[in-house]
């Protein structure tokens, strides 16, 4: 069986399944050392209810990133320069520069964390802003550029949307009034979406459409939609369209100002690895964030305003004549939480050790082994074939870092054990998903090859068990 990727060529009297060789592509990994950057969960420490050798150097097989990325080292040595500088020169630390820090001036940290937030998603740092959440970042964006009238009434969203997007548009259309079986389209997906089916409903409702909203990766399937091609066609029928990149900030390979995205909307805590619900990314592209003081209140694009979106040297004058900020910045409503901004700068330093085209040409290679391994030692057109597929597409652009399995209810809860027993942590979304996601800042090729080998087994003995 070929192999979908151009992989290294295995040493003399090794073959690509075999262990030896995932540990000569971790020798011959660029981006190895990353590893050490990052504490792993140890076997002792998970699982309490599940026998675990008492060793601190036994981490489990952790392929849960696509939910919380596991904590870089910088993070909680971030933090504590932080709270040192809040302990001991309490609000002078809004402006005072530590010496010997990792840590910025409060005043310094915003600007800062947007400027490293765009080299991730391919933007400007004017584009760019760490405000809140993710839900209500989109909130906040809709209430500025979901403005339906006349015809234009419409949001387009995939069926599969997560519900909190799902949730999201419902509600806006609600808050307008609008009737939510007329105005609101759902793309299908079988369990793929093709492009050209996303093309062909704008299409199909290109005169009564005000606003779409896709996800960049699908959350469920792991296909990463073609957002340039879309955004492009979107933008051709006037219509504004805003990417959920909670999958694939951190990912993939992002471009979106010079993709021409409208808006974009990400969280933190998944591959970009700041923290359980830490503050999420927004992108407000500089077409739409312009500011003409001059002109008043037409001069820029309404919004909700709140004091931390205008000009910082007004935010303290008090005269209640807001004034908002260029780009992004001017879509903020509260001030932002430091500490959270903090674990993001801390996350950031470890990503500024590579890039993303780095990082991205090793995830191609890590999840098209994954891929390489399951069709190889399992011949899916026979007993293996009812037991599990895959979900997620075979073509390494169409896709991210994770690979969703579609098993078989029957067994999938003895993979889950098995996987539990083995100490391998991957994310099972009932009814029969299993996400195996291996992040090329932490994951090894021979972690991969352990996994395999786990769920071989398991499969195997449920086949003997059915026998």
């Amino acid at each position: 069986m070929a192999p979908t990727i151009s992989f290294p060529a295995p040493e003399p009297e090794t073959s690509m399944t075999s262990r030896g060789y995932a540990q000569m592509l971790d020798r011959n990994d660029p981006l190895r050392d990353l590893r050490s950057e990052f504490r792993l969960p140890q076997k002792s420490t998970v699982k309490k209810s599940v026998n675990a050798p008492d060793s601190e150097e036994d981490p489990v097989i952790y392929f849960a990133g696509n939910g919380i990325g596991l904590q870089p080292r910088a993070v909680p040595k971030f933090v504590q320069h932080y709270l040192q500088q809040w302990g001991t020169q309490g609000s002078f630390a809004a402006l005072a520069q530590p010496p010997d820090s990792p840590a910025l001036s409060w005043a310094k940290i915003e600007p800062e964390a947007a400027r490293q937030m765009s080299e991730i998603v391919g933007a400007k740092p004017e584009e760019t802003v760490l405000m809140a959440g993710l839900t209500t970042s989109l909130h906040l964006l809709m209430a500025s550029f979901f403005r339906p009238s006349g015809k234009r009434t419409k949001i387009i969203v995939e069926r599969e949307a997560f519900s909190s997007d799902f949730f999201a548009v419902e509600s806006q259309l609600a808050w307008h009034g609008l009737d939510l079986k007329e105005n609101m389209v759902l793309i299908d997906s079988d369990p793929l979406i093709p492009t050209e089916r996303v093309l062909e409903t704008i299409d199909a409702h290109a005169d009564t459409t005000a606003f779409i909203l896709l996800s960049g990766v699908q959350y469920v399937t792991g296909q990463l939609l073609d957002i340039p091609r879309i955004t492009a066609h979107a933008r051709s029928k006037g219509i504004l369209i805003c990417w959920d990149l909670a999958h694939a900030a951190g990912n993939v390979e992002l471009k979106l100002h010079n993709w021409n995205v409208d808006l974009a909307v990400w969280c933190t805590y998944k591959y970009m690895n700041c923290g359980p619900g830490a503050i999420g990314g927004t992108f407000v592209h500089e077409r739409h964030g312009s500011v003409d003081l001059e002109r008043g209140t037409d001069g820029w694009r309404p919004r909700l305003a709140g004091w931390w979106g205008g000009l910082p040297q007004e935010r303290f004058k008090m005269e209640n004549n807001f004034r908002p900020s260029a780009g992004a910045a001017g879509f903020q409503v509260s001030n932002v939480s430091i500490l959270e901004l903090t674990s993001v700068l801390g996350s950031l330093s470890v990503f500024r050790k590579t890039s993303m085209s780095a990082l991205r040409e090793k995830s191609i290679l890590l999840t098209g082994y994954l891929e390489y391994l399951l069709k190889t030692e399992f011949d899916l057109g026979g007993p293996f074939h009812a037991l599990f597929k895959i979900q997620t597409p075979r073509e390494p652009e169409a896709r991210g870092a994770s690979l969703s399995l579609e098993v078989d209810q029957k067994v999938l809860d003895k993979v889950t054990t098995a996987m539990e027993q083995s100490f391998v942590v991957v994310d099972v979304r009932r009814p029969n998903i299993m996400r195996v996601t291996p992040v090329p800042l932490y994951n090894t090729f021979d972690e991969v090859w352990r996994f395999v080998e786990v769920f071989k087994k398991t499969l195997q003995g449920t086949m003997v068990v059915s026998e």
